[in-house]
């Protein structure tokens, strides 16, 4: 333990060591003390900063003023036969100090170490006490102890453990824990996290002490990372479990999520009839005009059907309107993106009001496919009583759009502790409503995790070929692996039918709310109701990513902490400079310890119920089939090209044509390459740099195109042709030896 003595010319201040208050004198060093050891930055008790005050000592006669003090010069004292000026009233000579530390400390060692003050030039003393074992700590009387080992003693941040790692009662009769070793702790780099921090904390917190955080980055790198940004803006691949997946935010986009629920609608249209029609915008308006005018026809001049446009990138419910006439069009969906859908008039109500559900779902991995639902989610609720849509209602935002960044500006918008009531509610309790009027709850869940497999299968062969381009195999040695947690919106129609509206892949985590208190100005409140679904969400999450066994992380400094300040890299650093430290001390421990430490963690982590249930591969019989679209995504990274793009070129389309031996039934090499030029044309929008090539819904269409020429007359169903076609092109590739298999899709880790 180090602790400072201030001594300003002949006078003598003093610190208070374990309770007791020393002062030395300034002169030559004690004859029976070592030798003055090199000074050191700070205090320090068992290799841990602490910082000490000084204090003053009451003398026994009138002491001036500190500035008095600073400016005054004293006269000089005889040197005593020690070598030391004579101690004054109020103050301990040299021998005195030793005799007492001696008595306090029986194991210690002791030093003085002298500086001076580069600003005043005043000389300040130090004396070193260390302590050479715990045990001289805890046989010290509890008078020796000062108030912040006191402190440290309650709160149990030393813990005593026995030889087996348990926890065991201290003197005081309180519960303490020991500090994990590094070796069995999760690292989790929260830099990035940004408004998710607080429901983060709360979650590691329940997860207990086998977790830790690093706010400021880390300079070994971390086992696991939570990023709000998508994964695109990394400017490097961190090394370890990273909560986002490439790709994702653009399948997402609400255009083309549209696009892949078609495309497996042409495949099984029976299966996947559970999204609203859809028209993409600009591109089909006028696809859009037409249809609309046939259903007209059809249906009578009385019939007035009721549209909802959406931006393709818009977020909170900015942009959305509805309309009954297709020319009322505005121009942000002839400009920019966007899609129109066909608007759902008449969806289940509580009380009168219009709500749609939160589905929380974890992608834990594409290859092999892991996927889980929360068992819980949130009910959000207009804040107008539902009307049917009319001319006279169409811009009542508040009684159509169940988005909760709209609805809290409304006056109706009601805030509750209780997941029963208000404008925000647990999926639980609007559940078991629905019991209590006799419906059949569990075949809505059985409903509703259905839409979830299957959309996640619709967007899947997408994500793995952007997975594949961003983190090709051998690129990206050692990590990251990539996880992400998904927001689905369903609604539920009057006979209970669950209907998906979106997907969210960054599905707000915030738990507190928003209450307007004069115009424009908002209040944060705490949100009881979204505490209780987004911890134990959060918590479960990283509970079931984490790494399954602790693996060393990379040595190279994570390019997180490029964008931090130089005080938060300081900090960042000392954070590793401690964590190595800690590892080396608890290298030198028992390996029986750790394991028994282990066995407790993992005890401890199985006692909750996880709110998380997993869906694949648990449900993957009735679901495998449906995968048809994956195998042609492996198809299209073979030919793809060394360039790690997205886009095929017509030199890889030929050879893919060639390969597979798809020259007959008419597909002459002039045929190919007119297949090539129109499909390319017809999917120029899907590229935002219009970047000349063919992109993956592209090849897809030309994909179908082929299996239609060369298996119409054989098949029934377009499902039976695509399949037949997918496995005549394995088939020649697996005789040439180059099948590319679905597995260079999985993870690096």
């Amino acid at each position: 333990m180090s602790v400072k003595l201030q001594n300003m010319s002949d006078r003598l201040s003093a610190v208070q060591i374990h309770g007791h208050a020393i002062a030395v004198p300034d002169g030559p060093q004690h004859p029976s003390l070592p030798r003055p050891r090199a000074r050191s930055k700070s205090p320090a008790v068992h290799g841990r900063r602490v910082a000490l005050t000084p204090i003053s000592i009451p003398p026994r006669t009138r002491t001036p003023s500190p500035r008095a003090r600073t400016h005054r010069t004293p006269s000089p004292r005889p040197l005593s036969a020690t070598g030391s000026r004579p101690a004054s009233a109020g103050q301990v000579d040299g021998g005195d100090l030793l005799g007492r530390a001696a008595t306090l400390y029986p194991t210690s060692m002791f030093s003085f170490e002298t500086f001076r003050r580069r600003d005043s030039g005043d000389t300040f003393r130090r004396i070193v006490v260390e302590e050479s074992s715990r045990s001289s700590k805890e046989k010290r009387p509890k008078s020796s102890m000062s108030t912040a080992d006191s402190e440290k003693t309650e709160s149990g941040s030393d813990a005593d453990v026995d030889a087996e790692g348990r926890k065991r009662k201290g003197k005081q009769g309180i519960v303490r824990r020991r500090r994990l070793p590094t070796a069995l702790v999760v690292t989790l780099d929260t830099t990035r996290a940004r408004s998710q921090l607080d429901v983060i904390r709360l979650a590691l917190k329940q997860l207990g002490r086998g977790w830790r955080e690093y706010p400021h980055g880390r300079k070994a790198g971390s086992d696991m990372y939570w990023s709000v940004p998508a994964f695109n803006d990394y400017d490097d691949f961190p090394s370890g479990i990273i909560n986002k997946l490439p790709g994702m935010k653009d399948m997402s986009n609400k255009a083309n999520l549209s696009q892949a629920l078609d495309r497996m609608h042409q495949l099984f249209p029976e299966a996947f009839d559970f999204f609203p029609t859809t028209w993409r915008l600009p591109e089909e308006f006028h696809q859009f005009c037409a249809e609309v005018r046939i259903l007209k026809e059809r249906r009578g001049k009385r019939y007035k059907p009721t549209f909802i446009v959406k931006p393709d990138e818009g977020t909170q419910g900015g942009g959305i309107y509805l309309l009954q006439d297709p020319h009322d069009v505005k121009s942000i969906g002839m400009v920019r993106p966007a899609v129109v859908q066909e608007y759902l008039t008449n969806p289940y109500l509580i009380d009168g009001y219009k709500f749609d559900l939160r589905i929380y779902v974890l992608l834990g991995n594409i290859e092999p496919l892991e996927l889980y639902i929360g068992r819980e989610g949130m009910a959000r609720f207009c804040t107008v009583p539902y009307q049917s849509p009319s001319r006279m209602n169409l811009h009542e935002s508040y009684m159509h759009l169940t988005n909760y960044s709209l609805n809290k500006y409304s006056d109706g918008f009601i805030h509750s502790e209780d997941g029963d009531i208000g404008s925000k509610r647990t999926l639980s309790s609007v559940l078991q409503r629905l019991k209590r009027r006799g419906k059949d709850v569990d075949k809505l869940w059985k409903d509703i995790e259905d839409i979830v497999l299957k959309t996640i299968i619709a967007i899947l062969p997408e994500i793995k070929t952007f997975h594949h381009v961003m983190l090709p195999p051998g690129k990206t040695l050692g990590g990251p692996k990539c996880y992400q947690l998904l927001g689905f919106d369903i609604l539920l129609t009057s006979d209970l039918k669950p209907i998906l509206l979106e997907v969210n892949s960054n599905p707000s985590l915030k738990i507190d709310s928003e209450r307007e208190v004069s115009p424009g100005v908002m209040e944060s409140i705490p949100s009881p109701v979204d505490e209780e679904i987004k911890v134990p969400l959060v918590r479960d999450v990283l509970k079931v990513m984490k790494p399954q066994k602790k693996k060393p992380v990379s040595k190279s400094p994570s390019k997180v902490l490029d964008n931090l300040t130089d005080e938060k890299k300081r900090e960042a650093d000392d954070n590793s400079t401690d964590e190595n430290r800690n590892l080396s001390e608890d290298s030198a421990g028992s390996s029986d310890s750790n394991a028994n430490l282990l066995r407790e963690l993992q005890l401890e982590e199985q006692q909750e119920k996880l709110v998380l249930l997993e869906l694949y591969p648990r449900l993957q019989k009735q679901y495998e089939h449906f995968r048809l679209v994956e195998r042609i995504a492996a198809l299209f990274c073979q030919f793809v090209g060394i360039r790690c793009t997205t886009r095929m070129g017509p030199t890889g389309f030929r050879t893919f044509t060639r390969t597979c031996k798809l020259h007959s039934n008419g597909l002459t090499t002039a045929a190919i390459d007119i297949l090539y030029i129109d499909m390319a044309r017809r999917w120029a929008h899907a590229i935002p740099d219009r970047t000349a090539g063919l992109c993956f819904q592209g090849f897809i269409d030309a994909f179908f195109y082929i299996a239609k020429r060369k298996y119409f007359a054989r098949c029934e169903q377009f499902a039976e042709m695509v399949a037949a076609l997918i496995d005549h092109c394995e088939g020649k590739l697996e005789e040439r030896g180059t099948l590319f298999r679905a597995g260079v899709f999985a993870s690096p880790l």
